[in-house]
């Protein structure tokens, strides 16, 4: 009787310990929990100026496509490797990664206080994002030598290599797009120059649209708990587990003793 009493007084103590560890664990290190949502179904038309987004630069292309991101945390892109597009009057035609694309890399200059951009190949999906207002001062341009990264984390303003989506052409892992601090907007669109390399132009003989394109979001509405307020809670927690420790053992003493 009192060997059994003595093993369910163990295991509740083990139980209790691991359960306030626990308790003190997720309190201590405040995990995030993050929300994600589809945020847009769209189609971004091949004549779609990603630098119009900043005002009119005589580029012969249409308005681009802007989406809120106000709140979001990070964004990835879905678009078929199958859907084309072509941009020298229907030539060449080449997917969103850019491949099948009449040149084997593409220069803008940018405009509108809206960074340039290089990258391989031309026609590619691009986009930026924009503030609740464009600033007089132009960050640097981004170079991709290479388009099969994990991640990215463009500035405000800095025209950015979005693709498929993907760290592959039509495969390989789910590209992550972080949002940078300020950014309300993300402009969708095409970088494109005559002869794809200057300033934005022959935007007018392109041809085609990106469709079934799916842009979600991810949010993030809790943050890491900081130390100097993580630490009177780690001393509140092992308190807690000395009390329950030496409650256990007044228990067994008296199991032990009757």
């Amino acid at each position: 009787m009192d060997r059994q009493m003595n093993l369910k007084l163990s295991f509740l103590g083990h139980f209790s310990l691991a359960s306030a560890v626990g308790l003190t664990a997720s309190l201590l290190l405040g995990m995030p929990s993050a929300g994600a949502a589809v945020i847009s179904l769209t189609a971004i038309n091949a004549q779609s100026d990603i630098y119009q987004a900043g005002g009119a630069d005589g580029s012969g292309g249409v308005a681009p496509t802007i989406l809120d991101v106000t709140g979001l945390a990070s964004v990835s892109f879905s678009i078929p490797s199958s859907i084309t597009v072509a941009l020298n009057s229907g030539g060449n035609y080449n997917d969103a990664d850019g491949v099948g694309s009449a040149d084997s890399d593409s220069y803008n200059s940018g405009a509108n206080h809206i960074a340039g951009l290089t990258a391989p190949n031309d026609g590619f999906l691009a986009g930026v994002f924009l503030g609740s207002t464009i600033s007089s001062t132009t960050p640097s341009a981004l170079t991709f030598t290479s388009t099969n990264f994990t991640s990215l984390a463009p500035e405000l303003q800095q025209a950015f290599f979005i693709g498929d989506g993907l760290t592959g052409d039509g495969t390989g892992a789910v590209q992550t797009f972080y949002v940078p601090t300020g950014a309300t907007r993300l402009v969708l669109g095409i970088s494109d120059a005559c002869g794809y390399h200057g300033s934005p132009g022959c935007y007018s003989d392109n041809s085609g649209t990106f469709t079934a394109l799916t842009v979600s979001g991810v949010t993030s509405s809790v943050s890491a708990v900081p130390l100097p307020g993580a630490a009177p809670m780690f001393g509140a927690a092992f308190v807690a587990l000395g009390v329950v420790g030496y409650g256990l053992r007044r228990k067994k003493e008296a199991v032990t003793t009757a």
